[in-house]
């Protein structure tokens, strides 16, 4: 505008180019005029001139400057246009999504509701058509009060109070009355919806029925409670059961720590249950044992060599007061729960019983071994003398008669050191661990002389055995294993190897008889003697046939603790006694 302005007024100032123009063409003026006018003349033309050339390039200036600016005014427009038909476009996508949604809100089986403040509805999906029984129509002219049972308007005022004053609530359970005039149990979610200023104007409320959910979540409970309460009998009639038992029974973890007990662990231990569980098993074990219990039950489950887990052995368990006694000992593995039981027997009675069966038996034998000294002894020595009196009788008369004199007298001298050779086995009493090497050398000696089988020894120098208790058990079993070989195999040989094994001492019988029928799992008297020698001094004794025929017996004594060492001698001394 002020362009406009300044160009009026400078053209009501100056002549337009026309005019200028014209004034150009008209004839000179009249002669008579003075050269000086002329110049002027010429001078203002000239002027006028240069003034309209002027106007002209900033006329044409002016036109470029519209013409760039109506350039850019077109971009613009063009940019708008694109922007306006986005918008349009993001509009139509807009209102398609809502109305996708708004289908979806209605179409949906959960009840939507919208209702202000005051509880007036304006929102009726065909979901709240299914929950409340009332059509859409009827529902927009009620209040939503009469949904809510009157025990719970109260309540559900002040839910909707909270809401307006920006609260957020949680959704919770409710009950609602339906056209029938039924009550409903469901699950309600509330949200607040804001004017365009952000303020809370109504409430849109989700509601579920959930009587089903309610009915089945109950007889769910009940079930429960049933089973829990079998559960319960069940663990409480187990629970008398092994608390009746006279085993102790306890349940390990995989970490080896004690995770329940019965009462007759505590009784045999001494220690309450409190005191047990929680606690590492190898506390119920002497030290021996505490070292070798996760060796083995590694061993088994890496294996399936079962050395500890599902075999009952005969091992040592430790009271709280530090006693020693020989239990057996059962480990069972609960794969599922990744758990072990272990059941532990106290058999020091039993234990007793064979040390007192073995020393009755012993006894036994030495009386035998006596009577079989002094009486046969006696009287094979008194027909042995008969005999040589009558070879001495007959040797002059009838020489035939005193050749058969002589061999009845050889007879007898073989008989009678057969007879003092057993008697000297059956007498013999106790030995010692010094002399356990010497001991076997002798019952070696007899054997080759009384059975006419080679026999061999062979004991590591400077071996003795752990105690009186173990040294005369291993005799025994030599003995016995040297018998039974004799009796049963028809060996032409009988080697005996004493040895160590770290700190335990394995005594090894072999023979190359027939060796064993196989199968035959049946146990005589004598492999029976040899298993409860063994089992008194905590030994390992194990019977196996050997390549190409024969038996191999081994029995492996470790090393005991000394509260059992000093139990055992101590006992063995006493039947002794």
């Amino acid at each position: 505008m002020d362009d406009a302005k300044n160009g009026t007024e400078k053209d009501e100032a100056e002549p337009s180019v026309a005019e200028q123009t014209r004034r150009l063409s008209e004839p000179p003026a009249a002669p008579g005029r003075s050269s000086h006018e002329l110049e002027e003349d010429l001078r203002k033309t000239k002027a006028s001139l240069a003034s309209a050339i002027a106007a002209l390039q900033d006329a044409e200036t002016r036109l470029k400057i519209s013409n760039e600016e109506m350039t850019a005014l077109n971009d613009d427009l063009q940019t708008i246009n694109a922007e306006l038909e986005s918008a349009k476009k993001q509009a139509n996508d807009a209102g398609q999504k809502e109305r996708l949604l708004a289908t979806v809100l209605m179409d949906t089986s959960d009840a939507i509701v919208v209702h202000d403040f005051q509880g007036r509805i304006s929102t009726w999906n065909r979901g709240a058509e299914q929950l409340y029984g009332y059509s859409e129509s009827e529902a927009l002219r009620m209040n939503i009060d009469r949904l809510i049972p009157a025990s719970s308007r109260a309540a559900m005022r002040s839910v909707w109070a909270r809401i307006e004053h920006g609260e957020q609530v949680q959704s919770r359970e409710a009950q609602c009355i339906t056209r029938s005039g039924q009550t409903v149990d469901i699950w309600v979610t509330f949200t607040a919806l804001n004017d365009p200023n952000g303020r809370p104007a109504a409430i849109a409320k989700i509601a579920r029925d959930i009587t089903e959910r309610l009915r089945a979540h109950e007889r769910l409970e009940e079930e429960v409670a049933h089973r829990t309460a079998a559960l319960n009998e069940q663990q409480k009639r187990l629970r008398a059961i092994l608390d009746s038992t006279s085993d102790a029974i306890l349940t390990i973890d995989s970490a080896g720590k004690i995770e329940s007990v019965n009462r007759a662990t505590e009784r045999i231990f001494g220690y309450a249950a409190d005191e047990m569980i929680g606690q590492s098993v190898t506390m119920l074990m002497p030290a021996p044992d505490r070292d070798e219990r996760d060796h083995y039950i590694l061993h088994d489950r890496q294996t399936g060599e079962r050395r500890m887990i599902g075999v009952r052995r005969e091992a040592e368990a430790r009271r709280k007061d530090g006693t020693i006694f020989p239990a057996e000992l059962a480990i069972s593995e609960i794969e599922d729960l990744n758990l072990f039981t272990g059941m532990v027997r106290d058999i020091t009675d039993r234990k007793t019983l064979e040390r007192e069966v073995v020393a009755v038996a012993q006894l036994e034998q030495q009386r035998v071994g006596q009577d079989l000294h002094d009486e046969c002894g006696q009287q094979l020595t008194a027909l042995a003398l008969l005999a040589d009196s009558l070879i001495q009788s007959l040797s002059g008369t009838l020489p035939d008669d005193a050749e058969l004199a002589r061999k009845i007298e050889d007879g007898l001298k073989d008989v009678l050191r057969q007879v003092r050779d057993i008697a000297r086995g059956l007498t013999f009493g106790e030995v010692r661990p010094e002399m356990l090497s010497t001991a076997l050398a002798e019952l070696s000696r007899r054997l080759c002389d009384a059975a006419n089988v080679r026999c061999t020894i062979d004991i590591a120098k400077g071996l003795r055995a752990h105690d009186i208790s173990e040294a005369t058990h291993l005799y025994h079993i030599a003995q016995e294993a040297c018998t039974n070989a004799l009796k049963h195999a028809q060996p032409g040989a009988i080697s005996m190897r004493l040895f160590p094994v770290g700190e335990a001492v394995v005594l090894e019988v072999r023979d190359d008889g027939v060796g064993m029928p196989h199968g035959d799992r049946r146990e005589g008297v004598g492999l029976r003697i040899m298993r409860n020698r063994a089992s008194i001094i905590g030994a390992e004794l194990t019977i196996t046939p050997v390549e190409p025929h024969g038996t191999l017996v081994t029995c492996t004594c470790p090393k005991r603790t000394p509260d059992s060492s000093r139990k055992t001698e101590s006992h063995h001394g006493r039947k002794k006694e």
